[in-house]
């Protein structure tokens, strides 16, 4: 690999490393969704909220050591950090809801198109929401 990549993958590392946890958060959503809706038959909105803790779960440490290089796992930061991660997906969750909601279930469009219009969204909100989550956190626990 050449210097001037080297570079370019050092100064982007959280960036990258939140796109390629994001990648692999969203097969887990899209696919618990899939999964839900189709084979077993739960509603859309039940399907998403079910697919919405899968993806949040999965993310929170990969997220929390390598995207935002928090590495303490003192319980009162953790705590904090969780809350901090959840309500902010929490956010994002509504908008993806309301997305699905009227995609599949107003506009009757297909759930594999509206999910993926849904994830862009979703992706962009929690990305700038988490970088705040676990800067406020940080600083907190530090007084």
């Amino acid at each position: 690999m050449g210097e001037q990549m080297k570079k370019i993958m050092i100064k982007y590392k959280p960036q990258i490393l939140y796109m390629l946890i994001g990648i692999v958060s969203t097969i887990v959503d899209y696919g618990t969704y899939q999964l839900c809706y189709h084979v077993y038959n739960i509603p859309n909105m039940t399907s998403n909220a079910i697919a919405w803790v899968a993806y949040v779960t999965f993310s929170f440490i990969p997220n929390k050591i390598w995207v935002y290089r928090s590495r303490s796992m003192k319980p009162k930061l953790l705590l904090r950090e969780g809350v901090a991660y959840y309500l902010g997906r929490g956010i994002s969750l509504i908008f993806g809801t309301a997305i699905m909601w009227y995609g599949v279930d107003y506009m009757k469009w297909n759930t594999q198109i509206t999910k993926g219009i849904s994830e862009i969204f979703v992706v962009i909100i929690n990305y700038i929401l988490g970088f705040i989550g676990f800067s406020v956190s940080r600083k907190i626990c530090k007084k």
